[in-house]
């Protein structure tokens, strides 16, 4: 709606606006320098800051109903940290991909986040932690070359790491929560700084893909009893 309006410099929203999506393309090609959603956004399409090269800051509303993110919605841009609001569910693929300067990523402590497909690939991340009622992240920290450290909250829900998940990444060791029950294809693979794998007492891992943790530097693996495919 406001493509290639390249003399557009700041965006402001009513306070009593019912808008609730931001369509693919919104805000592409614009100069803005920093964008704060309003808080009854509740869904953000494809590419809507597509070619906005000088925006270095996204903010959202501390009441924000945002509750999707979707797949290249942030992608490329140089914005160095984010926060996700509360009540996101999902984020789509590439959502945040290759934005290159992005280092940190804060999630809220009572996050509804349930999926993280693969959207940080080819950031700066160094550390995350993944929230609590994230059941499946696949393919989340592709390529993420300056990722060393990933945890996961108590009582984590995790099922499933999905194919590809910390791929190339540099995790150097990981403990996988009870609930895990797949590790995909090349989910660790190429980690070279990876030397410590460890599963809780009562893992309920059933399934260990192929090249899952091939090209790291583990030493050695103790496997859960309930896995029956390797």
């Amino acid at each position: 709606c406001f493509r290639n309006c390249q003399k557009l410099t700041k965006i402001d929203f009513s306070q009593n606006s019912d808008h609730c999506k931001i369509s693919s393309g919104a805000f592409s090609c614009l100069t803005i320098e920093s964008f704060t959603f309003p808080n009854h956004v509740t869904s953000i399409g494809q590419h809507i800051f597509d070619n906005c090269k000088n925006l270095k800051r996204i903010d959202f509303s501390p009441d924000s109903e945002l509750y999707f993110i979707e797949q290249y919605a942030f992608s490329n841009l140089q914005i160095e940290t984010i926060s996700i609001p509360k009540h996101v569910t999902r984020i789509g693929n590439y959502a945040f991909h290759e934005c290159n300067k992005l280092k940190n990523v804060d999630f809220q402590p009572d996050s509804e986040l349930e999926y993280i497909g693969q959207a940080f690939s080819n950031t700066s991340i160094t550390s995350i932690t993944i929230p609590q009622n994230v059941t499946c992240i696949n393919g989340s920290f592709f390529r993420c070359k300056e990722l060393k450290r990933c945890d996961f909250s108590n009582n984590s829900k995790l099922i499933e790491i999905g194919n590809s998940t910390f791929f190339e990444s540099s995790i150097e060791n990981i403990t996988i929560p009870k609930h895990v029950k797949t590790i995909g294809n090349k989910a660790f693979g190429k980690c070279t700084k990876l030397r410590k794998v460890e599963f809780t007492p009562d893992s309920e891992l059933v399934s260990i893909d192929n090249s899952a943790f091939n090209e790291t530097t583990i030493s050695e693996i103790n496997i859960p009893p309930n896995v029956k495919k390797l």
